[in-house]
């Protein structure tokens, strides 16, 4: 059966290289952040050239930690400005996303203008 809705989930994720410009392993300070939002450190791309850890937050509870970090710690430039789109929509996910058409559109719409589709900066 298919659905008449799209698949609309709220997550964060963040890739980094295995190991950093000098040659040392990220996996620590890694781990120390998958920790802190309960989440599992992943190892991805092994067989590439480019071996990455990937930790995702894919519960309300590690999304609502990662929210009062960034507030107390804010991120900078485009990435800030990404944040407060995925923050809008995380806040349609509490306590449960709904799945009328204006709150699918307004998703769509703050998720067309992140990361390399952003045009506006201000």
């Amino acid at each position: 059966m298919i659905s008449k809705y799209p698949k609309i989930e709220c997550k964060f994720e963040l890739s980094q290289r295995q190991k950093d410009h000098l040659g040392y392993s990220n996996e620590l300070f890694l781990a120390n952040i998958a920790n802190f939002l309960n989440v599992t450190l992943k190892k991805t791309r092994e067989n590439t050239s480019f071996p990455q850890y990937r930790l995702r937050t894919s519960s309300l509870e590690s999304n609502l930690k990662l929210v009062n970090y960034l507030n107390e710690f804010p991120l900078f430039g485009s990435k800030f400005l990404d944040y407060n789109n995925w923050k809008e929509i995380l806040s349609l996910f509490n306590p449960r996303f709904k799945y009328t058409q204006d709150n699918i559109d307004r998703v769509l719409n703050l998720k067309a203008d992140m990361n390399d589709n952003r045009t506006i900066f201000i």
